[in-house]
């Protein structure tokens, strides 16, 4: 786990700093009918808590000693949820920090059909996102009425991981192939400080780019990043 005593004096950060902007995005972007309310101070909360969780997607992406170009998508205008996305230029990997209800960070499962070549490293690090926050699973492409009607013994189930690994076998052992089998996430309740949400988004941030990485790597064994 980072220790955000060593994070926050190597990045030059305050994380009290960061929950002020929080609480003021709330105050005026949430809270139209608030009588502090004003497009003004809207505007100015929004644009603070984008900076901060670019910040926070930055030194997530430090941390991992990133072998190759990537580049930061912040928002110009108001949009909901605030959310900041970064993209690596040869492998990729999109990663995205928003927050939405929730605190979330989330990548879509890339080239999903190298799965079945994956060794142990790949699955302790996709279940270990589970140790750092709420893991979830948003499905991509969904299993037919075909699918559906042959195995109606597989579904009515909710867990992420178990709709994960459901919907690469169906469509592996039906179609042997999926194009897109969706994306994963972890997420944080909105009232977590952000002393203890940096550390977890950092860690969460480095197993998702490993777990993209390798699925990658499946296909570009001789590109060197």
């Amino acid at each position: 786990m980072k220790d955000i005593t060593k994070l926050a004096k190597k990045y030059k950060f305050d994380t009290n700093s960061f929950d002020i902007s929080k609480n003021e995005y709330y105050t005026f972007c949430n809270t139209i009918n608030n009588p502090n309310f004003s497009v003004e101070a809207s505007e100015n909360a929004f644009k603070s808590l984008c900076k901060n969780l670019a910040q926070i997607l930055d030194v997530a992406a430090s941390e991992i000693n990133l072998k190759e170009n990537a580049t930061f998508f912040v928002p110009k205008k108001l949009i909901r949820p605030p959310r900041i996305a970064f993209e690596t230029e040869i492998s990729d990997i999109n990663i995205t920090l928003g927050l939405f209800r929730d605190f979330y960070l989330a990548t879509p499962i890339n080239n999903p059909q190298n799965i079945k070549f994956m060794k142990d490293e790949f699955w302790s690090l996709l279940f270990e996102l589970s140790t750092l926050g709420k893991f979830g699973f948003k499905e991509g492409e969904q299993p037919d009425k075909n699918m559906r009607q042959k195995h109606p013994q597989l579904f009515n189930k909710t867990g992420n991981y178990y709709k994960l690994l459901r919907n690469y076998f169906l469509f592996e052992s039906d179609y042997a192939l999926i194009r897109n089998l969706g994306s994963i996430s972890v997420s944080w309740d909105n009232s977590t400080k952000f002393d203890k949400l940096i550390p977890n988004i950092c860690n969460s941030f480095k197993l998702m780019y490993r777990i993209n990485l390798l699925l990658w790597r499946q296909d570009n064994k001789d590109v060197k990043i």
